[in-house]
Parts: structure tokens; C-alpha cells; sequence
């Protein structure tokens, strides 16, 4: 009998411990009766994400007046991202040879992207002009890729994916 009065009295001072404990009103912590504050979650902003998808020669000819190739590119370029992107530059790089070997080189001009909303592909045909003074007459295979918002000017949650893969085209000179 004295073991069940000392069970019972053991299981009754712990259930009133636990009652006082878990019934505590809760202490203000902004001066408000009942609302503590919660911490603010540190959620990362939503930004853009320029991909180019694709990179396509639609047609080229050489400008012997001005001593340039011109280029008419297909490209599609996504934003992968949750937030628009804001206008930016299309650039095109292409690699040529000199006497010195092999080097990368940009056209002489960049293409001015309008906003590309989230979620989105903007696909267009745009023209560019390289600068092939320097090679002398014959053909020539030259790797291009089309980069995306050309100088970082769009803060993007992925930097390294704006730039195609490289496409072969033939130039005659």
C-alpha cells in the first residue's frame, strides 16, 4: 500500500510540475500581452538568371567597304530566374587566328536587350559586325558565342551560365 501512495504521489507532483510549466503565460517581448516577436526569416531576394539556349548563323557576308563580316544570329536567350531582368546587352565573341596564334575577339557592336520577364525566352535575330581586317583572303572556320547581359550589369543568382556554347561557322574572305 505504501508503494502505491508513494506511485501516486510521485505521478501527482510531476503532472502538477508539468501543468506549471507548460502554462506560464507567455512574457512580452514588444510590449504587447500575448504577441512575441518572431524573428524575421532571412529569405535571399528573387533575381534574374540570363541562359543563352541557343546560338544559330542565320546568314553572313563580307563588307568590302568597310573591311567587316557581318553576322545575322539567331538566339534565344531565358531567364531562368524568379525576377525580371532588366534591360541589357547581347555580345557576340568570336575566336580568329593572327600570326601569333589564336585569340578571342568581340564584335564591333552589341545588341540592346529590352526587360526579359521571369520565367521567359526571349528568341530574336539580331546582326552583328567583326572586325576580319586583319586575316587575309581564304576561309575560315571561327568558333562564336553569344553572351548574355554583356558587363554584369544585371545582378543574377547564377553568373557563369550566360555565355552559349560555342557554334562553327565558315567565313570566306
Amino acid at each position: 500500500m505504501k508503494k502505491i501512495i508513494v506511485l501516486l504521489f510521485c505521478l501527482f507532483a510531476c503532472t502538477a510540475g508539468f501543468t506549471q510549466s507548460t502554462l506560464k503565460p507567455i512574457k512580452p517581448l514588444n510590449g504587447q500581452p500575448g504577441k512575441p516577436v518572431l524573428p524575421t526569416p532571412n529569405i535571399p531576394p528573387l533575381r534574374p538568371d540570363l541562359e543563352i539556349t541557343n546560338i544559330n548563323l542565320m546568314s553572313g557576308h563580307r563588307d568590302t567597304i568597310l573591311h567587316e563580316y557581318i553576322l545575322i544570329v539567331s538566339v534565344n536567350i531565358k531567364n531562368n530566374g524568379g525576377a525580371n531582368a532588366g534591360p541589357t546587352k547581347l555580345h557576340l565573341d568570336f575566336q580568329r587566328q593572327s600570326t601569333h596564334g589564336f585569340y578571342f575577339a568581340g564584335a564591333k557592336n552589341d545588341v540592346n536587350l529590352s526587360t526579359i520577364p521571369a520565367n521567359t525566352t526571349l528568341s530574336g535575330t539580331y546582326t552583328f559586325h567583326i572586325n576580319l581586317a586583319d586575316l587575309g583572303g581564304g576561309t575560315y572556320s571561327l568558333p562564336i558565342k553569344a553572351v548574355a547581359d554583356w558587363g554584369n550589369a544585371i545582378a543574377e543568382s547564377n553568373e557563369n551560365n550566360n555565355t552559349s556554347v560555342p557554334r562553327i561557322i565558315t567565313v570566306a574572305l
